[in-house]
């Protein structure tokens, strides 16, 4: 069946700024810190991010160059 010939394909796609399922469970908010694997605190900086590492900056580095 090709996208969007079933009566129901706008329903089930997803919503723009809805999150559900494991994303809401596992959303983490801006400005949260945790230790990364190596032991260094790492601070949440943005969501918008395309590659989901830079969204989190070593706490360490100085202001400006985040």
């Amino acid at each position: 069946m090709a996208c969007g010939t079933h009566p129901n394909w706008q329903r089930a796609q997803f919503k723009k700024g809805c999150m559900s399922g494991a994303a809401q469970h596992n959303y983490v908010p801006t400005g949260l810190e945790r230790l990364s694997k190596d032991g260094y605190l790492e601070r949440k900086v943005t969501d918008d991010h395309p590659v989901p590492a830079r969204r989190w900056v070593g706490v360490h580095r100085p202001v400006g160059s985040r």
